[in-house]
């Protein structure tokens, strides 16, 4: 483990720290995905989603060793919330109070944003980190999965559903979270709308009101990742836009839809499938600025 002789520098990211970050993600991903080349980092920093949130890096000797990314987001009662989207440090560099620098400054600039609270999603091997931080656990997730063939339930008349193509500014619908866990809609959507993955983004309406969204994002051939969500205020209709938004799904010829929700949301998905359900291994923490 290399011993720190200068303090890092903190500093917004660059496409040029991809060729560092492909090396960090190597190292610190290789669960979730196989890195190969410096172009699949590059990919998921030049979205027109990502251009919107918070960049840090933290650099020793002209080398990039950690990465910052988090964003704000409209929060159930119009109140913004702040989302850490991910952090990686270099596991040569762990244990160096990297994470905690890069997580300070990025507070620092919520705060500027007047974001009161910031949430992240733990795992199980990182969830002491967090604590140390000053974070706390917060409502669990679940991970829910169900067959196509077995959706049963039939959504109340009166939604107008309006598909989301393109756009220049960045909609509303795509920037808030209410019942869905904080940042998933945005998960969803960006590689979608960015054209890195197949999928579909509905907004539904009540007349003029705008009740919530769907999104749907293809895995592979068979598979699809969903979300569903309404703006405060329409909670009554959550569970119509959940099966709207499932049945919308088979447009994109899914056998098998899944999905993480808070578990307290879970009866609200009862009666629309058959669900498989089990306990998310991903931790929501939280902390008060």
């Amino acid at each position: 483990m290399s011993t720190l002789t200068v303090a890092p520098t903190i500093r917004p990211g660059t496409l040029k720290d991809c060729k560092d970050l492909l090396t960090i993600y190597q190292t610190t991903r290789w669960l979730d995905r196989q890195y190969t080349h410096v172009g699949e980092v590059k990919q998921e920093h030049q979205g027109r989603f990502f251009r919107r949130w918070g960049w840090l890096v933290a650099e020793i000797d002209e080398k990039v060793i950690g990465e910052i990314v988090f964003r704000t987001e409209e929060h159930s009662g119009g109140k913004s919330v702040g989302h850490i989207v991910s952090i990686d440090v270099d596991v040569r560099y762990q244990k160096r109070s990297i994470g905690r620098e890069l997580v300070s400054e990025a507070e620092r600039i919520l705060r500027e944003r007047y974001v009161d609270k910031t949430v992240a999603n733990s795992t199980p091997q990182s969830y002491n980190f967090w604590m140390k931080l000053g974070y706390f656990s917060r409502q669990a997730l679940v991970d829910i999965a169900c067959d196509v063939s077995t959706l049963k339930g039939n959504s109340r008349n009166g939604l107008k559903t309006e598909p989301v193509k393109s756009f220049y500014h960045l909609p509303r619908s795509l920037r808030f979270s209410n019942l869905s866990p904080v940042g998933q809609v945005a998960k969803l959507a960006a590689p979608v709308l960015d054209g890195i993955a197949r999928g579909a983004i509905y907004e539904f309406y009540d007349g003029d009101d705008f009740v919530g969204v769907g999104v749907i994002t293809k895995v592979n051939s068979g598979t699809a990742d969903f979300v569903a969500d309404v703006v405060y205020g329409q909670e009554s209709r959550m569970n119509d836009v959940i099966i709207k938004t499932m049945r919308l799904a088979k447009r994109i010829h899914v056998k098998t839809l899944q999905s993480t929700i808070p578990k307290t949301q879970i009866e609200k998905y009862e009666g629309v499938a058959d669900w498989n359900i089990q306990d998310s291994s991903l931790i929501p923490v939280t902390r008060l600025l």
